[in-house]
């Protein structure tokens, strides 16, 4: 079916997981949802309406400034490096969700579970630390194996992108924060922080790469621009968290260590374009 068959196979994954979803919701809460009236029905909704308002813009805002910036390389650089550019924010985007969404699905239960804040605490530290080590792994990997990645998932013709996907790879270290202190965030019902955080990055991110465009610098300088602003954004979230709930989650060792982590992807960088 070429094209189509891909669409529709890419496009089924929802289709079968939405169903399997409904199969599972009837098949444990059915005895109950005969007890729901439609007044207490649409009760239960228009209590959960606001956040899931929130959650909604937030998608549409970062999918959205993500055509965009696709958009804007391919109007100044061109074709090619918008291939370059959106096969290497695949395999980071890829990194990512595979060692942050499973950490996710435990984190939140775990947290709903524990009534002590101080045990929260430090089941957020612990988590936070595997993540971060995990992302500071991949980062290094993506950082020396950039050539060897691509031209196995993809072509030797994408692996000429190899220095885009090394520097895109730097931002794992600032994904890792982001991702552990939104899921802190979601569990505490703040959505509002995160979806003003994320939509600040997209904006930053739009901004800063429309001027790296419009002074016609090197396609890598956008990678870049990508790069600074995913660790702004993690230090803004960790800031965020840090204030917000005065240090019973962020403390001064787990700063420590995404400095660290930062400094080794860095300098593994350093190397990687210094010939080793």
């Amino acid at each position: 079916l070429g094209r189509i068959g891909l669409a529709m196979n890419v496009g089924s994954g929802s289709v079968v997981g939405a169903c399997l979803g409904l199969f599972f919701i009837l098949l444990i809460f059915r005895p109950k949802l005969g007890e729901m009236t439609l007044s207490k029905s649409w009760a239960a909704l228009a209590g959960a309406g606001t956040s899931s308002l929130w959650l909604i813009f937030q998608s549409f805002a970062l999918m959205g400034g993500m055509l965009l910036l696709q958009s804007m390389v391919n109007r100044h650089y061109g074709l090619t490096v918008l291939g370059h550019y959106t096969a290497e924010l695949l395999v980071v985007d890829t990194a990512v969700m595979v060692i942050m969404s499973s950490a996710r699905s435990q984190i939140l239960p775990t947290l709903g579970r524990l009534e002590d804040s101080t045990a929260k605490g430090v089941f957020f530290s612990r988590l936070f630390l595997i993540q971060l080590t995990a992302n500071t792994f991949a980062a290094i990997a993506l950082v020396f194996g950039a050539r060897l990645i691509l031209r196995i998932l993809f072509s030797d013709t994408l692996a000429e992108g190899a220095d885009f996907l090394a520097v895109l790879g730097v931002s794992l270290v600032g994904h890792s924060l982001v991702w552990s202190c939104n899921t802190l965030l979601l569990h505490k019902g703040d959505v509002r922080t995160f979806v003003f955080l994320d939509t600040s990055w997209m904006a930053f991110l739009l901004l800063a790469s429309a001027i790296a465009v419009r002074l016609a610098l090197p396609p890598v300088w956008v990678a870049w621009v990508y790069t600074v602003s995913s660790l702004i954004s993690g230090t803004l979230y960790v800031c965020a968290v840090g204030y917000k709930y005065r240090g019973e989650f962020i403390s001064a060792r787990l700063v420590s260590h995404a400095v660290l982590s930062l400094i080794l992807v860095l300098s593994s960088y350093g190397l990687s374009r210094g010939g080793w």
